[in-house]
């Protein structure tokens, strides 16, 4: 049994109540094995922050990669971290991998810019700001 408060609104929860007047913002809970976007789902921006590097299972981190690049029509956000993949696994929640070498299944989007972590004594991960590619004339 777990021990901590059930009764604790989500952060979808509160961000959903915050704007529940505000028609031009949806706010949903996310699990690889429960999201099939068909294209239904799009926006000019996808962020994802402090997920990616959280998420141990193999199959659910390329599923994750797959459904925000599925999702973004012209800009993703990530902030996680920028490694080789080769360091140990210290932390059983913290998997350690070649990010980069993961964006490159998306070669319709590109790496803008990278903003490296501000105060590296908190945090060890960076921004990665993608941009999708403008159409390539036929």
């Amino acid at each position: 049994m777990s021990t901590e408060n059930q009764s604790a609104p989500t952060s979808v929860q509160m961000c959903a109540s915050m704007f529940e007047k505000d028609p031009a913002k949806s706010f949903l809970l996310y699990h690889p094995k429960s999201f099939y976007n068909q294209g239904y789902l799009k926006s000019d921006l996808v962020v994802c922050l402090d997920v990616l590097y959280h998420i141990t299972d193999e199959e659910d981190f390329e599923k994750t990669l797959d459904d925000i690049f599925s999702c973004a029509k012209k800009h993703v956000i990530l902030y996680t971290k920028v490694t080789d993949g080769t360091e140990p696994q210290v932390v059983d929640m913290i998997k350690d991998r070649d990010i980069l070498r993961y964006l490159k299944k998306y070669n319709d989007f590109s790496i803008t810019r990278k903003i490296e972590q501000k105060y590296p004594n908190l945090s060890s991960a960076s921004f990665l700001i993608l941009e999708k590619n403008p159409p390539t004339a036929t």
